[in-house]
């Protein structure tokens, strides 16, 4: 609160924190009681005044803790002990274990599988963390959590901030990435809309920032992007034609049929799974009732034909999809029997681009963007001269060096992004991940290179 009354800011807080009131400048106190007995203006002046109002029940909360001074207890060996205590734990099969933990050391619990490890560091210790943690917050931001049970534990002590670093179960996504993981994309999109030179999508010529883009030679203009123009993620921001992702599935049918010489449910098909031979081929799912149907209509048999024998029209048909509306009898596995008349979108139109992996398709770059994932008149906007699909696949450690350029007066209101995205890119050199990039999928790091990137969205100053 206080950076940002120092730049300008006005900052209007409803609080009963006697912390927030004693540093607030200006005070408006309502009351003096609650319901029908409130409602009415009992002070407003500076912060250090209110303490004399005599009809204010804040006043009076106030003082009485003024007047509340700490029992200091003597200082004993155990209190002295740099040390995580843990006494009388029962997490499980813990049997009212006590365990002490050396703090600024690495300590390694181990035994073999089911002797309790687990239970001490995460059901135990990370389970106590959370619970303190989360008594710091105020009940409003209680109200959106989910605590959980208290752990079963006498007492720990010497506990104090904590961070769980865990192997987290990574899904699959294009769009989960280092640079978001860290949130250091984030930064550095603040750092274009507010920083950031442009150059003219129509002529090409270094635009002029004032209120708006405005270019000197052909007098195009164009506003000033906000900080999410820059994520392929914002829809107004995303390349239109692969939706923010940066490539396109293409259908690939070789990738589909394995075996021309079998009949298209008799082993033609690859399916590592349930999809699509299962859903296709079993009665009582949807896809065989249309499959089904389909067959019957041009001919086939879906498990006499092979499929190499049914007409390239067919096929294609299969793949892409039936010009023509197919009328399909329904079977579901309760009995149910419903007839509906439906267009048959094909392999590939039911595929669409789910086939994330590549099974049935070939990840090609998107034409229209060529991977950047952006819209053009984002993609203009630049940074010490690269843009934010370049920053991006700049190697960590040579956009360490590239963000250490810039400059900027202390004032400017990008300064926390800057220095939060120094800071990070700082730390993920230190720790040996400097041949990394921003746009690598997270899902796709090794274990200890996920767990030092989920440390790097963690940092708070500068390592030395």
């Amino acid at each position: 609160l206080d950076s940002l009354i120092a730049r300008g800011a006005t900052a209007l807080v409803v609080e009963h924190n006697m912390d927030i009131i004693r540093a607030s400048d200006w005070i408006v106190d309502l009351g003096p009681g609650a319901g029908p007995k409130g409602g009415e203006v009992i002070y407003t002046g500076r912060g250090g005044g209110i303490t004399d109002c005599v009809g204010s029940l804040t006043a009076q909360a106030l003082n009485e803790e003024a007047e509340i001074t700490p029992q200091e207890k003597p200082r004993t060996e155990e209190a002295t002990q740099r040390t995580i205590t843990v006494k009388g734990a029962k997490a499980h099969n813990l049997r009212n274990i006590d365990a002490e933990f050396p703090k600024a050391k690495i300590t390694v619990v181990t035994g073999v599988s089911g002797s309790g490890k687990s239970s001490l560091v995460s059901d135990t210790l990370e389970t106590e963390a959370r619970r303190r943690y989360l008594e710091t917050l105020s009940m409003y931001e209680r109200q959106g959590t989910r605590e959980g049970p208290e752990a079963p534990v006498k007492e720990v002590t010497g506990l104090g901030v904590t961070v769980t670093i865990t192997p987290d179960r990574r899904l699959y996504s294009r769009r989960n990435t280092v640079g978001a993981a860290t949130e250091i994309e984030f930064h550095l999109a603040t750092l274009l809309s507010t920083l950031g030179t442009r150059t003219c999508t129509e002529c090409g010529a270094e635009m002029i920032r004032e209120n708006t883009w405005k270019c000197p030679q052909c007098d195009t203009t164009a506003p000033i992007a906000p900080s999410n123009r820059f994520d392929p993620n914002t829809y107004r921001a995303a390349c239109p034609k692969c939706n923010g992702v940066g490539s396109l599935q293409k259908p690939n049918p070789d990738k589909l049929i394995i075996a021309p010489e079998k009949p298209l449910c008799g082993g033609a098909m690859y399916s590592p799974g349930f999809f699509p031979k299962g859903y296709l081929c079993q009665p009582g799912n949807n896809g065989h009732d249309i499959v089904q149907a389909f067959s019957e209509r041009h001919g086939f048999s879906t498990k006499e034909t092979p499929w190499s024998q049914v007409t390239e029209d067919v096929r294609n048909m299969f793949y892409y999809g039936d010009p023509e509306p197919i009328t399909v009898t329904f079977n579901s596995k309760s009995g149910r029997v419903s007839t509906r008349t439906i267009s048959f979108p094909g392999f590939y139109g039911w595929v669409r681009d789910w086939d994330i992996g590549g099974t049935y398709t070939d990840n090609i770059p998107c034409p229209a963007c060529h991977g950047a994932r952006l819209r053009p008149e984002y993609l203009a906007v630049k940074l010490e001269g690269y843009n934010i699909h370049q920053l991006n696949n700049l190697q960590l450690s040579k956009l360490n060096d590239t963000i250490n350029k810039i400059t900027i007066q202390e004032n400017h209101p990008a300064v926390p992004n800057l220095r939060t995205a120094q800071r990070r890119l700082e730390f993920l050199n230190k720790v040996g991940l400097g041949y990394l990039h921003l746009g690598r999928v997270a899902a796709s790091l090794s274990a200890g290179e996920a767990q030092r990137v989920k440390l790097a969205g963690c940092a708070r100053r500068r390592i030395k």
